[in-house]
């Protein structure tokens, strides 16, 4: 058997950089899921008086998908809504609550005053008449 021969100084000065190495590295999460749910419409129905349960205790929506493990949720805004809720004071009164609450935000931008898609776009009714 080879015998190696390495100092104590040489030992001393690799263990001074590799704990100087491991001191440097950030602690290593492990990836972060988005788990989410188009809640657009969750605001509109506690407004109206719905009331959310878990084992039969009243809850606000935001906090039951929180208490499961959601992280993002999907807010739709509608130009000039005049049938939905989903106008821009509505919006941000519910993304303000949902990031207070640790939420990322998914916003989906409807360049329309009701449902739109791909199948079908109307043009908001404050567009009308103008050139772009």
């Amino acid at each position: 058997m080879k015998k190696i021969n390495i100092s104590h100084s040489r030992i001393f000065k690799y263990a001074i950089l590799f704990l100087a190495f491991l001191s440097f590295q950030k602690e290593s999460k492990g990836q972060e899921y988005a788990i989410g749910a188009d809640l657009s419409f969750l605001k509109s129905a506690e407004d109206r008086g719905f009331q959310f349960r878990e084992n039969n205790v009243v809850k606000p929506g935001l906090q039951i998908f929180r208490d499961h493990g959601y992280n993002w949720i999907r807010l739709r805004l509608f130009h000039t809504p005049t049938e939905l809720p989903n106008n821009l004071e509505y919006t941000v009164a519910l993304a303000k609550s949902a990031k207070a609450m640790g939420y990322k935000l998914l916003l989906d931008f409807h360049y329309s005053d009701t449902w739109a898609d791909p199948a079908k776009q109307f043009l908001p009714k404050a567009w009308e008449g103008k050139s772009h």
